[in-house]
């Protein structure tokens, strides 16, 4: 008997191309086109293999000017385009298609064109670009949230090409509003963040919009209100859709990040608890956070719709969790060692406590382990053998831990096919 394939294992191999090599040219008699949801109806148990095995077929080659393909892709490995019927004349469609793009950048110069051969490809899933639950991507993602399926999926040719394809017709400019939005929150934000260093904080609201600064101060931060709605507006759409698939560790951040604006403008306007210090604090968290969420928009920076900064660090870190893991609990182990053997130099707060011990740990791990504390202390000799073994310790796993996050970023930029 036949084992049953596993979803949640990787489908792709190292070689981005590898998956588009493997498409064959169908027979004469090619199969009916069936949809995502007729196919889970059909064969629930072989979705993805079908999708990987057959979601794509070749439909042939033909040769065009390399100017054309230049103007065409913008550094893309392919172009994706619609149709609402699978079986088309693809040279006359593809053609006809350049040339508009040829037209479009008749000025561009290229020093010299030669025919090159190209391969016509097209998505053997009907209705695959269609919105929600009717196309290709919603089921994958729920899937994905699910735990379902690997990854790799969004990797393979006919997601790909549904990928690109809104990418190219519509989501490409959203994003880049989205950006545009973001930019405004981001500028202004800073510009509010820098003017309210030197703010009086015991001026009332009135006596601070009655100054020139304290006007620019509340428009900046009235500004960044308005340009972060979009975004709030968008998670609670989020949330909507994807209900209990919707909580992670990154729209957590980003409900802090609401809640931060939201929070600074009430203290800021309301000036209540100024004199607390809790405004300073959240704005400078905020700052940490918007800078942050700048990873966001690495789509638009790469010039790929495939390849996301935030996407591939959430996988790297889910690769190499186990390490994360252990350097954790090392690091708590020496801190707790630490703690111990310092019990009698109680006047080194680096070690006074468990909670101190452990922030020390991290120090040491990123600068190294400060060799007077340890020679200054009661037990010098098992202070300097301890903090040997630290450093050989963590550069044992660090070392693994990078060699583990070049690896795991390596092959998530193959599977999204960047």
């Amino acid at each position: 008997m036949e084992e049953e394939p596993v979803d949640t294992e990787p489908l792709l191999v190292a070689d981005r191309e590898a998956p588009w090599n493997d498409v064959e040219t169908p027979p004469d008699a090619a199969s009916p086109p069936i949809t995502v949801q007729q196919l889970i109806l059909q064969d629930p148990n072989h979705v993805i293999q079908y999708i990987a095995k057959k979601g794509v077929i070749k439909l042939g080659e033909f040769k065009v000017q390399d100017s054309l393909m230049f103007a065409a892709t913008k550094g893309n490995p392919f172009v994706a385009i619609g149709s609402p019927n699978r079986d088309v004349d693809y040279q006359h469609m593809w053609c006809r298609y350049l040339e508009n793009i040829g037209r479009r950048h008749s000025r561009q110069r290229t020093g010299w064109s030669r025919r090159v051969t190209v391969e016509a490809f097209v998505v053997n899933i009907k209705d695959a670009a269609a919105p929600d639950e009717s196309g290709l991507i919603n089921p994958l993602l729920d899937r994905y949230n699910a735990g379902g399926c690997h990854y790799s999926v969004f990797g393979l040719p006919a997601v790909q090409a549904v990928l690109q394809f809104k990418w190219e017709t519509f989501a490409g400019k959203w994003v880049t509003f989205e950006f545009v939005c973001f930019l405004v929150w981001l500028i202004s934000f800073s510009i509010f963040m820098l003017l309210f260093q030197d703010e009086d904080l015991s001026m009332s609201l009135r006596q601070l919009v009655s100054t020139p600064t304290g006007i620019v101060t509340v428009v900046c931060e009235c500004l960044a209100l308005v340009a972060m709605t979009p975004f709030f507006i968008i998670e609670l759409g989020s949330v909507k859709a994807y209900a209990r698939g919707w909580l992670s560790v990154w729209n957590a951040l980003d409900v802090v990040t609401y809640s931060f604006q939201i929070a600074i403008s009430v203290l800021h306007f309301g000036r209540d608890y100024l004199a607390a210090g809790w405004l300073s604090v959240l704005v400078a968290f905020q700052c940490v956070l918007l800078w942050f969420r700048l990873n966001y928009f690495s789509r638009l920076f790469g010039g790929s719709s495939s390849f996301s900064m935030i996407d591939s660090m959430r996988q790297v870190v889910v690769d190499v969790r186990v390490y994360l893991l252990y350097l954790l609990l090392m690091m708590w182990g020496f801190a707790c060692a630490y703690c111990v053997l310092f019990r009698q130099d109680q006047e080194h707060e680096q070690f006074s406590d468990v909670g101190h011990s452990m922030l020390t740990m991290f120090s040491y791990a990123l600068g190294g382990v400060d060799l007077d504390i340890m020679l200054g202390s009661s037990n010098p000799e098992a202070s300097i053998v301890l903090s040997l073994l630290y450093q050989f310790a963590m550069g044992t796993v660090l070392m693994s831990l990078l060699t583990g996050e070049h690896q795991g970023l390596a092959t998530v930029r193959a599977h999204q096919g960047d």
